[in-house]
């Protein structure tokens, strides 16, 4: 199977990706999110909604999707979330990974410091060890 995941010339895509994409989201957060949370049970959920927005502005060529779409997106996730983006610079990053350009990767980090300012998204140097980087979240999570 092949994917597509440049949409930027492809408009009528990109409206249709939009609103699947935020419906699945929705069904999501309904049904596999909330019930857990109702439990009383502390999800721990990595690339979600940030995450998929931040794809979505990526893949759409179209960093204005954060403006228009954002507060949409953000009102799914649930109210007690702690958010965290690992901040660790692109060019280690594509060393390590050599997944995405560099060019991407700094666009990716300059639109999670835009989602940064509209959420409570806590910023983690990456560059600290897996111990600190640990600590940290251990720490705004209040679990110490």
């Amino acid at each position: 199977m092949i994917g597509v995941t440049n949409l930027e010339n492809h408009k009528f895509l990109q409206k249709i990706w939009k609103k699947t994409l935020f419906s699945d989201l929705k069904f999501t957060v309904k049904h596999k999110i909330e019930p857990i949370i109702d439990d009383s049970k502390i999800p721990i959920i990595d690339r979600f909604v940030i995450d998929i927005l931040v794809d979505l502005a990526i893949d759409t060529n179209d960093d204005s999707v954060v403006d228009d779409l954002g507060q949409n997106f953000l009102s799914l996730l649930p109210k007690q979330s702690k958010l965290f983006f690992l901040d660790i610079e692109p060019k280690l990053s594509y060393e390590r990974n050599l997944e995405e350009s560099v060019t991407i990767l700094e666009r990716r980090k300059k639109l999670y410091y835009k989602i940064s300012k509209i959420t409570n998204l806590i910023i983690i140097d990456g560059n600290k060890s897996i111990e600190e980087i640990h600590n940290q979240i251990i720490q705004e999570c209040n679990l110490k």
